[in-house]
């Protein structure tokens, strides 16, 4: 019981370090998205950008539920948003991998190095 009171009228900390941690895993996820076409990071950035948006996602609930202050609003909704296009980016540069791997563009680009 104390800990539901806590939760609804104090720990307001709590609550901004868990947006900020899913802010923090998207500015680490989608530079590794972007790199993914070169190297081998579009999987963990795909990753990463789910549970970023997954996270946001909870905090979204806590919020529609009273848990959360409706002030935290706006920028859970930016973090959903911008997790949203990066995993349709993540898509797209999964299309694109597949391509080049079966058209062979990978093999000749390091035959070339």
């Amino acid at each position: 019981m104390s800990q539901r009171v806590e939760r609804l009228f104090g720990g307001a900390h709590r609550d901004t370090r868990a947006i900020r941690r899913a802010e923090i895993l998207l500015a680490v996820a989608i530079p590794l998205d972007v790199l993914g076409l070169i190297t081998c990071t579009s999987v963990p950035g795909a990753l990463m950008t789910l549970g970023a948006y997954q996270m946001a996602e909870r905090q979204m609930k806590r919020i529609e539920v009273g848990e959360l202050s409706v002030e935290h609003a706006p920028r859970v909704v930016r973090i959903k948003k911008v997790a949203f296009w990066a995993m349709v980016g993540c898509v797209a540069g999964f299309a694109i991998q597949l391509f080049l791997l079966s058209s062979g563009a990978y093999e000749r680009w390091l035959g070339a190095l």
